[in-house]
């Protein structure tokens, strides 16, 4: 395979569904191709049977796929685990890892994949979202709201998209943070990092690490040409939020496990411009 793309799930409130059946699992299938495999890991979902039902319902879509691969975990491995479990079992020469509550534009994947090939010293590249609480350069404020599920409201996305391509054209930005929401990698270059580090808990920071870690070999890039939409009606990260308290507390402890490694600096440099980027400054908002 080509490419293979890798999402974890872990469903607890049925509300997640609705992302995943409306948004997700559609967006996908227009993204699919034979020469792409989709890898499917459900980390320990309390909903099992619920979960198993929704991705059997989707089958035929997603045979479109040269290979589609869907495995649960005995256990929560949280983010990190989960997505180090799915690279483990892909083929594919890029790998693509996503969230499962996002809108992938049709043609997104493929643009991201070949954006990475456009320089053997690209090691990440991103795209350009909706979500300001990414907390890096990627978060667009002119971005759409969508009111409801129903074609017309998805074609937002869709155009929105195409207009992206056509305001940015060309333009290519230069971090060394990415959101581990939706990016492409070569295969080979995740692995040699060993993926994400199973000591920060699901919740923050494991993609920063790794982005930060890549960055010293390669560069990690934002194209402002490609467009996701990232969360439910109202912007909500659905799936991280289904845990709230949790999720706080594991975003206190993955900043400590952060400032262990890359020092205190770095980490309240980093913090101060996550709140500052939020309200749309500094971000690839100023770009349009």
């Amino acid at each position: 395979m080509t490419t293979s793309i890798v999402t974890s799930m872990y469903n607890r409130k049925r509300e997640v569904f609705d992302v995943i059946e409306n948004l997700f699992f559609p967006s996908l299938i227009n993204n699919a191709s034979s020469d792409k495999e989709l890898v499917i890991i459900d980390d320990c979902s309390p909903l099992e049977k619920e979960t198993r039902q929704l991705v059997e319902r989707n089958l035929e879509g997603l045979s479109k796929f040269g290979n589609v691969i869907f495995k649960r975990n005995d256990k929560n491995k949280g983010f990190a685990g989960a997505f180090n479990e799915g690279t483990s079992l892909a083929s594919g020469k890029n790998l693509f890892i996503t969230n499962d509550d996002i809108y992938l534009p049709e043609g997104s994947v493929s643009s991201l994949v070949s954006t990475l090939h456009e320089s053997n010293n690209y090691g990440l590249v991103g795209p350009i979202v909706n979500a300001r609480d990414v907390w890096t350069y990627q978060y667009c404020k002119q971005a759409p709201k969508i009111n409801s599920y129903s074609k017309e409201e998805i074609k937002k996305i869709q155009d929105f998209s195409i207009f992206c391509k056509e305001r940015m054209k060309g333009m290519r930005i230069k971090t060394d943070v990415l959101s581990g929401f939706c990016w492409a990698a070569d295969m080979a270059r995740v692995r040699e990092e060993r993926g994400f580090d199973e000591d920060y808990k699901n919740g923050s920071f494991e993609d920063i690490d790794l982005a930060r870690k890549m960055s010293k070999k390669y560069d990690i890039i934002i194209n402002p040409e490609i467009f996701v939409y990232h969360g439910d009606l109202k912007n909500n990260h659905v799936s991280l939020n289904q845990q709230r308290i949790k999720r706080h507390y594991n975003e206190l402890k993955n900043t400590l496990t952060f400032s262990k490694k890359n020092g205190y600096f770095v980490t309240l440099k980093h913090l101060s411009k996550a709140i500052y980027r939020s309200t749309g400054k500094d971000t690839v908002s100023e770009l349009f």
